[in-house]
């Protein structure tokens, strides 16, 4: 979530500040038993500073858990009811699929089944090769007509490919040997005003014949994430298609893998194995094909990167106020220190002790506290009203534990914020006039 040169300013300011500690506390123990001590005997100002700490860190954690679970369910929606893990086409095909659409296409399909099942890696990592091609036209029932984006799909691997980001509105999905039917968006349903059941007929532009046509019955309909996309939403089998068209080809095929983590190294190796083969194909990995995701992510991150810094410039002003009080209080204990022959350098080292002490123990108990707290919200989960452009909505989850790297973001962030805080209150506090102060006191 935080960008790269803030993650090296967090972790130079912990390293120092670690150091500075661990220094001190070989060659003077005391300084830091006095510091703790100090601490604990204004109990009721700590107990403020580590309370405004606590609300900072579940702020931060709750909102990245939230972006994390909103990246997380996007993404593997995407994969998992549109892009796949990455997808293969015919060499060429990005650059020249609006000049010549059906020029191409893949045709030698048999080939990649045989590849994989041949390949001992490929085969326990590859969960399904899912050829498809994509067309448009016009779809009428006699009495309306709509627009469609048509995607012609294997049964078998349409049902793994759709489990995660479509349901059935009603009717039943395709099985094997389906041929004259068709799946519906439930928005085009509407615009039709079709049912389970209806005869539909479809009209589009073929590579050799012209215009043709097919008369499809309606299976199901189905309902996704997306309202736009239910509007023109249209599947119905390869096999329907191909005989329609009169070749087996495709635009794509889909590649679904059994974990996204294994992504880098599957993709690698199905790259050189086709290779080997001599199989001239372009590949594009699920993130370049998710635009929507890309957006969503560097919006949400942006967002995020924003309300950081809203709470370390609160949290700056708030708990340097806190430290300039405790100074005030402790103005003749300083003059009498001063006067001892205390030099200005140990009184900033035991203030900025002391910061880094109080930092670092409301740190770790504001992380643990949140993530407990997390962790029960998690448990109950609240489901939200569909986002824009959605049709349904979702059970929100805090994806914080699923993310270690963020944790210690968080508790670096915090920590530092706490240290920088504190610089302008201890140099105050070491600049005190002795005389002035013990007058005071």
């Amino acid at each position: 979530m935080f960008n790269n040169y803030t993650t090296v300013l967090l972790h130079i300011i912990v390293s120092v500040s670690l150091l500075f500690l661990l220094v001190t506390s070989i060659k003077r123990f005391d300084v830091v038993k006095i510091a703790f001590l100090s601490i604990i005997r204004r109990w009721q100002l700590s107990l403020v500073l580590s309370l405004t700490v606590f609300v900072c860190t579940l702020a931060l954690m709750v909102m990245g858990g939230y972006f994390f679970h909103s990246f997380w369910g996007l993404s593997e929606s995407t994969i998992r009811s549109e892009t796949g893990h990455f997808q293969i086409f015919a060499k060429g095909f990005e650059a020249n699929k609006v000049k010549e659409p059906w020029g191409y296409k893949l045709s030698n399909l048999a080939i990649f089944g045989k590849m994989v099942a041949g390949d001992e890696f490929l085969s326990k990592k590859i969960s399904i090769l899912a050829p498809e091609l994509n067309f448009t036209g016009v779809l009428s029932n006699g009495d309306h007509s709509t627009t469609f984006i048509a995607r012609a799909v294997v049964p078998e691997a349409d049902r793994k490919l759709s489990a995660f980001g479509e349901v059935m509105d009603s009717g039943n999905r395709f099985v094997s040997g389906d041929k004259g039917v068709a799946l519906l968006g439930k928005g085009m349903a509407q615009a039709l005003d079709a049912k389970n059941g209806d005869w539909l007929s479809l009209l589009t532009n073929s590579p050799d014949a012209g215009m043709t046509s097919l008369d499809l019955e309606v299976k199901g309909i189905t309902e996704s994430f997306s309202k736009d996309y239910d509007d023109v939403a249209l599947k119905i089998p390869i096999e329907s298609a191909w005989e329609m068209f009169g070749d087996t080809i495709v635009d794509k095929i889909i590649v679904l893998l059994e974990k996204t983590s294994d992504l880098d190294t599957v993709f690698s190796h199905f790259r050189k194995k086709a290779e080997q083969e001599g199989l001239s194909l372009e590949y594009k990995t699920w993130d370049e094909l998710a635009v929507y995701y890309q957006s969503v992510k560097r919006l949400y991150t942006s967002i995020f990167r924003f309300f950081s810094a809203v709470i370390m410039i609160f949290s700056v002003i708030f708990i340097t106020s806190i430290l300039l009080i405790m100074i005030m209080q402790r103005t003749y204990e300083i003059a009498l220190l001063r006067s001892f022959g205390s030099k200005k350098w140990a009184i900033l080292r035991n203030f900025l002790i002391e910061s880094i002490l109080l930092g670092y123990s409301s740190a770790i108990l504001s992380v643990i506290i949140s993530i407990g707290l997390i962790s029960i919200f998690n448990i109950f989960g609240i489901e939200t009203a569909p986002p824009p452009g959605s049709s349904r909505g979702y059970v929100i989850k805090l994806m914080v534990l699923e993310q270690p790297f963020f944790i210690i973001q968080v508790f670096e962030f915090i920590v530092s914020t706490m240290i920088m805080s504190s610089i302008y209150p201890a140099v105050r506090g070491c600049r005190l006039q002795i005389v002035q102060s013990l007058r005071r006191g």
